[in-house]
């Protein structure tokens, strides 16, 4: 998949929220963020490839969960 700097595949993402801690880890919400053509005119081709065969899409997610502070 390509890469948006700082971004990360969801699966990962809440997989390292549960390796934190976290339970009952849910994602409330997913909000589909457009990519402007001309910003994949100006990426390297296989950037542009990867994005595409990996679903071509990027969203923002709303997340939930549990943990408990221990001192």
């Amino acid at each position: 998949a390509g890469c948006v700097a700082g971004a990360q595949e969801m699966d990962v993402y809440l997989d390292l929220l549960r390796a934190q801690g976290f339970v009952d880890v849910t994602v409330l919400e997913e909000r589909p963020i457009a990519v402007p053509d001309d910003l994949l005119r100006s990426a390297p081709r296989a950037d542009v490839e990867a994005f595409h065969a990996g679903g071509g899409s990027i969203v923002s997610i709303t997340v939930t969960g549990k943990r408990t502070i221990t001192d």
